[in-house]
């Protein structure tokens, strides 16, 4: 990870906004890398933390919303081109749907986290018909919590790699639990709504 963090900042912001733009289309590269990334190279003399946060922003919700746009106007049928099932599985989608039913903007704001199943929670929302002034809202409340902190790790310990790595494992960690807690939470008010339905 830190190499790559280190040859992403050596190669400017424009390599580090197409990467941001693809981690969320099939490249194979975790999101905080590159904004880690743009925190390294505000700290030698790039944009300020601010604005680097804030044009990271704008490319990864501009992502976001090419995803959910597609499921919104084509739906299942995009998946036939074998790029977009790259991007989201048929058996992801499925199960996405699944999870949308039960929870839509929280299912949205989860999935912002959730990597390898994070395209198929925003293309499921476009599908689901998820209304776009509801994804875009909790897309970027999400996207605050998280994406300001990468910006700033970058450049707070630009010169201390195996701090970054700690700091970014830790960071997983933490969400991952929240995130876990959150669901549960959210599984068992759904499970006594219907059970007290069913009453």
């Amino acid at each position: 990870m830190t190499d790559l963090i280190t040859w992403l900042a050596a190669h400017g912001y424009p390599i580090i906004f197409l990467m941001l733009l693809g981690s969320g289309l099939g490249v194979p590269v975790p999101e905080d890398v590159p904004l880690i990334a743009a925190g390294v190279l505000a700290d030698h003399g790039g944009m300020s933390v601010p604005l680097a946060a804030a044009t990271c922003g704008v490319f990864v919700l501009a992502r976001d919303s090419i995803v959910f746009t597609l499921g919104y106007r084509y739906g299942v049928a995009v998946l036939q081109n074998r790029w977009a099932r790259r991007i989201v599985s048929p058996e992801r989608l499925e199960q996405a749907q699944g999870y949308l039913e039960q929870r839509g903007a929280l299912v949205v704001f989860i999935g912002r986290f959730v990597p390898g199943f994070r395209a198929a929670i925003f293309f499921a929302a476009g599908a689901s018909k998820v209304r776009p002034a509801v994804f875009i809202a909790t897309d970027a409340v999400a996207a605050l919590i998280s994406l300001p902190f990468f910006v700033w790790i970058g450049y707070a310990f630009s010169q201390n790699m195996e701090r970054i790595h700690e700091l970014v494992t830790g960071y997983r960690a933490v969400a991952l639990s929240v995130l876990a807690v959150i669901a549960l939470v959210a599984g068992w008010r759904w499970w006594r709504a219907r059970k007290t339905e069913a009453a």
